[in-house]
């Protein structure tokens, strides 16, 4: 289960508030992430609870879904923190790094290439952890 500090409206916010000083801007995407009610954020980390052991795409998605300017890569770094053992955040470095993609113009975010991406992840972080 998350924390009751990393479920709410000012986490979520403060996320996306760094994942967008690190990224490509978007104009107006943290106000549309501000948007979202405390309920609605609580409700959505509540479906994410749910389903992220049996599928950490279905968790992903509850976001995604749910609140207004969270799309996979903004979930996923909200959500990894939460369960650094079954989410890895989505970055343009990470997703070139594991070789999903051979160059930046290619990287697509949704949940698709996040389900490939975190498998992927998961799989090379427990080969470094039993070597």
């Amino acid at each position: 289960m998350i924390s009751s500090g990393n479920r709410g409206k000012a986490y979520v916010c403060k996320v996306a508030e760094w994942k967008l000083s690190r990224g490509t801007f978007r104009p107006g995407l943290l106000q549309k992430v501000q948007s979202n009610s405390e309920q609605a954020v609580k409700k959505a980390f509540a479906a994410a609870s749910e389903s992220i052991e049996e599928d950490p795409a279905k968790a992903l998605k509850a976001l995604d879904a749910a609140l207004a300017g969270v799309g996979p890569a903004t979930a996923s770094a909200v959500l990894c923190r939460a369960f650094p053992k079954k989410v890895a955040f989505m970055s343009d470095e990470a997703m070139l790094g594991c070789g999903l993609f051979s160059k930046a113009s290619e990287i697509k975010y949704d949940l698709k290439t996040f389900a490939r991406f975190n498998e992927t992840v998961l799989e090379l972080s427990g080969v470094f952890l039993t070597s």
